[in-house]
């Protein structure tokens, strides 16, 4: 009896540590599956962070850019604007006390490549006026907001009339220039 109720200890006992052997077992594999999830989960957490970042990135440059992209078409005659910009020019032969003609207005290409979106606004003018009247049209000229490129200048002096009793020279301001535009 003794030794049934032994063997029956050892029995119960026994099936009490496979039990023990299989819950413990399936605890590790969970573990292990949950800790494989959770670096998946780690590794998307890491990789949505990366894009938000680039994309936070992105965001500050397109501002950037555009901001660039405005003082870039301020910097550029736009579309339509060449009598705007000839109005100007003529605006300001008459605050710089000359008197300007434009000779030639046209545009020309810049390039053979069709895909470029800036041309050429080419003018030609004449200005008279007293040495230092044309000197000063002539920088309000280049000190315009714009990106020109002075093809040619030249001076010649034109008369001489007197004031009070002073010598006078007019001066005769031959200017081309050009101006680059939009398409």
């Amino acid at each position: 009896m003794i030794l049934i109720a032994t063997k029956k200890k050892i029995i119960i006992l026994s099936i009490f540590v496979v039990v023990l052997i299989v819950l413990y077992y399936f605890l590790v594999i969970n573990i292990l599956q949950k800790g494989k999830e959770i670096y998946t989960l780690s590794q998307k957490i890491r990789e949505t962070e990366a894009k938000k970042e680039y994309l936070l990135s992105m965001k500050e440059n397109l501002s950037l850019s555009k901001d660039k992209a405005i003082q870039l078409e301020n910097y550029i005659l736009k579309v339509g604007g060449e009598v705007e910009f000839i109005k100007k020019i003529e605006d300001m032969a008459l605050s710089g006390n000359v008197k300007a003609e434009i000779k030639t207005a046209k545009i020309e290409e810049v390039s053979s490549d069709s895909s470029t979106i800036a041309e050429n606004f080419r003018v030609g003018l004449d200005a008279i006026g007293s040495w230092n009247d044309v000197i000063y049209f002539l920088t309000l000229i280049e000190n315009l907001p714009f990106r020109i490129t002075i093809n040619s200048v030249s001076f010649d002096k034109f008369s001489d009339y007197e004031i009070k009793g002073q010598k006078v020279s007019q001066w005769l301001l031959n200017l081309d220039f050009s101006v680059i535009k939009q398409k």
